[in-house]
């Protein structure tokens, strides 16, 4: 299971994506999973995120037939959702999610509360991204809002 991160206007993943894609395919390639599921919302043009990641996981050796997509991956919440539902589909049991680092603990969470399993892999990153320091500020806060947003509801 691999998060969007962004598809610019020409179908080319920004770099954030393109290092989660190739963890991923990593992973496939040396046959820690079966099949890969990416999730996420339109690109920046025409191509949406995740016909994106499928061109990259295809040109880096994964079967066409291995990969599936949720095309409404538009929030992290989303793409739990909707990924829960295509695992019930497949009857999948073991799952493991693909993200930055900063990322992970808020899907771990998400994936807990909708009762799955999972185990988290940081994407491998080609560089140190520019904008870590406001990735991880938003995903401090992000966190807790996915900690307490029970608690408000109940």
């Amino acid at each position: 299971m691999v998060l969007g991160a962004r598809a610019y206007a020409d179908g080319r993943p920004s770099d954030a994506l393109a290092d989660r894609v190739r963890t991923a395919c990593a992973l496939y390639r040396d046959g820690t999973v079966r099949s890969l599921l990416f999730s996420g919302g339109p690109g920046d043009g025409a191509i949406h995120e995740t016909e994106s990641m499928r061109r990259l996981a295809i040109q880096l050796g994964v079967k066409s037939d291995d990969i599936r997509v949720d095309l409404e991956g538009l929030t992290s919440q989303k793409t739990v959702e909707n990924t829960c539902r295509a695992f019930d589909q497949l009857d999948v049991q073991r799952v493991i999610v693909v993200s930055h680092f900063y990322h992970l603990p808020r899907l771990k969470l998400a994936y807990h509360r909708a009762g799955r399993e999972v185990w988290t892999v940081p994407a491998r990153e080609s560089y140190l991204l520019r904008q870590l320091p406001f990735n991880m500020a938003r995903e401090i806060a992000a966190l807790w809002v996915y900690y307490f947003r029970p608690l408000a509801s109940a």
